[in-house]
This record gives C-alpha cells, structure tokens and sequence, in this order.
C-alpha cells in the first residue's frame, strides 16, 4: 500500500491535505468519491485493484484509518483476484462520531488466504446504542453466488462496534478462521439500574401478551428500540427489570416502536423496563452459508459471542466468552 501513497500512522489524513480538488485527486485515485476520503483508503483500493491484475502474493502491512467500508474482491471488479495470498498485518479504524459506517472491510473475493493479522477499531467512546461504526470485517455479499467461498484467515481483532465484529454473510460458504478476538461489541443487557457502555437500556411504555400453546408471545411498545441486525432481522434478546429470564426478540416494529419477544411475559410481574443484548462478535446467517471451521473463539464484553444463523452448520475447536449477554447461540 505504501508504493500507492498510503500514509500509515492511524490518522485521518483527508484527500484535500494533498489535493485542491476531487477531478485532481482522481488522476492518481479514479476510485476516490470525496476530498473527505481518506488517503489510507484510497490507497488501499488502488493497491487491490493493482493485485487484481499483477500479483499472486502480496504484503499488506498497514495501519489505516478508513471513512467509507473498503471492499476486497468483486465489488468493484468483474471476475475473480489473481492475488490469492496476503502477508502482513493490516489495522483499519474508524473513530468518527457524527457519519455511520455499516463496516470497515468487505471481503468477496474466494480461495484467498490472509497469512497475518487484521485489526479493526471502532469507538468505544460512547454508548453502544449511539456507535456510528456499526461492524468491523464481513466476508461475503450476501448473494448466493460463492463468490466469498474458501476464505482463509488467520488472525482477527475486533473492537467497540455497535452489531458485529465478523459477520459472515449469505455465500460464505466453508470459511476458516484460526483465531478471533471480540471486543466490547454489542449490548450485553445483564443490568437495568444504568445506561453505561454495555448496556442498552429502554423503558416500557405499554405491553400486551397473546397466550397459546404453541403460538405465545407479548408486544412491547418501548420508547428505544434495539439495534437491528442483518437487513431487518432482530437478531437479539432481551432481559426485563425483575425478571431472571431471557426473551427471545421475534420481531421489531420501527413504525409503532414495539418489540414482540417470546415467550409471553409473565402474567405476575409488572414490567417497567428492560436492556437489549444484541451485537455478536461473529455473527454467522444465510441459507447459502455454512461448513466453517474455527480455531479459537474467544470475546469478552460482548452481547452474543457466537450467533450461528447459517444453515449448515460449524466446526468449532475452542470457545471462550467473559462478561457477554450470550456465550453462544444457534438458530
């Protein structure tokens, strides 16, 4: 990356520190969309589609900060890598405050092996239910065309998000990671008493509950909803004040801010408010997704550790949480 004007001290280093406008900055970076762009980024973009094209092994070392998600792979080509191997560490962040960012990395790109490390960082600064960084890396598109198939990775760090630290999408089909760290991600909902980093509080402004055998659950209108994972799907549980239980979340309702959770509340209990645990350190859906194998698991502080959505399901050598809502998850 350097060999492409990367900078690399983890600052934000805008493309207006070097040009005086966008149609200049786009001589040496077509694929640059601002004078806010990093020139981390930029150069990283113009590295990958310089791999796409020449090299078979490359050295990836670089500590950047990033604005926009950087994507390896298709996205921004029409056919498969030649570069099938990168060596070297690469740590992106992301601390701003004020512009949400769905993840810092994407990567579709199949059969490539990432030999070093990957660092991602978000701001842990604020409360979870306010983080504008919203995942750290994600493999695949969420297509069901295997075009994230056979993506080996060896070493992942992943800090203060708001929904994941790793989200294995759709077509990620038999991905491989040796190991992986999960910081601070998520809403771990274990107390109501305070609204503090790890917890996501909401009170209760009315709930109604449908009894049945089968069919039971209760409708909570609230007045903060939780984080919604995924495209849509909740993805989450919750705890109430006064209840040791935890509820499954079936279904957010963004236009009357209601939650429905199963099962049904308790007929015997008065329910004031309640903390979300959402945010999964590897966050693993799709029906086009699955046979993975994973080395060692391992996330502290987080809401799930390991939320296993995909249909197929996952070889895991060692699991290891502390302090999170939920170790692990299959559904």
């Amino acid at each position: 990356p350097y060999d492409f004007g990367a900078i690399g001290d983890g600052v934000y280093h805008k493309l207006s520190e070097k040009y005086a406008t966008l149609a200049d900055a786009k001589v040496k970076y077509p694929t640059a969309q601002s004078l806010d762009d990093s020139i981390d980024l930029c150069a990283l973009e113009a590295f990958f589609d310089h791999c796409h094209d020449n090299l078979v092994n490359a050295n990836i070392t670089l500590n950047a900060y990033v604005n926009r998600p950087l994507t390896l792979g298709i996205d921004r080509k029409t056919s498969g890598f030649k570069t099938k191997v990168y060596n070297g560490d690469l740590t992106l962040t992301n601390n701003q405050t004020n512009v949400e960012i769905p993840y810092l990395m994407r990567i579709n790109a199949n059969d490539t092996v990432w030999t070093g490390k990957m660092t991602f960082y978000g701001n842990g600064a604020t409360l979870v239910k306010d983080r504008k960084q919203l995942g750290g890396l994600v493999i695949g598109d969420g297509g069901t065309d295997g075009s994230s198939g056979r993506v080996q990775l060896n070493n992942i760090h992943c800090h203060a998000f708001k929904n994941f630290g790793v989200l294995l999408s759709n077509d990620s089909i038999f991905p491989r990671i040796d190991n992986l760290y999960g910081g601070r991600i998520g809403s771990r909902g274990d107390v109501t008493s305070s609204d503090n980093n790890f917890n996501h509080i909401a009170n209760i402004l009315s709930y109604t509950s449908v009894d049945g055998q089968n069919n039971q659950y209760s409708t909570v209108k609230v007045d903060s909803l939780p984080s919604i994972l995924n495209e849509g799907n909740s993805s989450a549980m919750v705890m109430f004040e006064g209840d040791p239980l935890p509820y499954r979340i079936q279904q957010v309702n963004v236009a009357d801010s209601t939650i429905r959770v199963y099962p049904r509340l308790h007929k015997n209990i008065t329910y004031k408010k309640l903390s979300y645990i959402y945010g999964a350190g590897l966050w693993w859906t799709g029906n086009n997704a699955g046979a993975g194998n994973f080395g060692h698991l391992q996330f502290i502080l987080c809401g799930i550790g390991f939320w296993g959505h995909s249909l197929y399901g996952a070889n895991i050598n060692y699991l290891s949480t502390e302090y999170c809502g939920c170790g692990i998850t299959l559904s």
